[in-house]
């Protein structure tokens, strides 16, 4: 037996083996049950997207930790027990301005990637072919603009 005839016979011991057969391959970037965050990316542009998802659920734990301590220390610190004489403070500069900067340097942080994803999504290469698919009320139409402007229609023969 010459190794070109052993060759795919290997292949086929090794798929089979290592559990590669069709359905394993068919269930890739299927959802599963309990599966936590996105299913796996394909294509670059979902690569990007799943990073800028994992940024956001990052900063969105951030803020939800910061918000978390803030409820727990503000009853905490103000209690009656603790301050029997509340303060007549009204204004504090420093509060103010620290919560109207932090909302905005946080929308910095999830507007300058999501414009990069934006373009990115939007770029488009040269097509090797155009295709347009037009839906129907009850039937598909195609047209091939490049190709003469050949057109059918595909109706469902049910």
């Amino acid at each position: 037996m010459s190794i070109k005839m052993l060759f795919p016979i290997l292949l086929l011991g090794l798929a089979v083996l290592t559990g590669l057969d069709s359905s394993a391959i068919a269930a890739v970037g299927q959802p599963e049950p309990w599966q936590m965050g996105l299913q796996d990316a394909v294509s670059p542009v979902a690569v990007e997207g799943h990073n800028f998802f994992i940024l956001l659920v990052w900063l969105m734990t951030a803020v939800v930790v910061v918000v978390l301590a803030l409820l727990l220390y503000a009853p905490f610190r103000f209690s009656r027990k603790r301050n029997p004489i509340p303060s007549k403070t009204t204004h504090h500069t420093l509060l103010e301005v620290a919560w109207t900067v932090v909302p905005v340097l946080i929308l910095l942080v999830i507007a300058i990637p999501s414009f990069r994803l934006l373009y990115y999504a939007d770029h488009v290469e040269d097509a090797d072919m155009t295709l347009k698919i037009i839906g129907k009320q009850w039937y598909w139409s195609y047209e091939y603009p490049d190709n003469g402007n050949f057109t059918f229609d595909l109706v469902d023969a049910r």
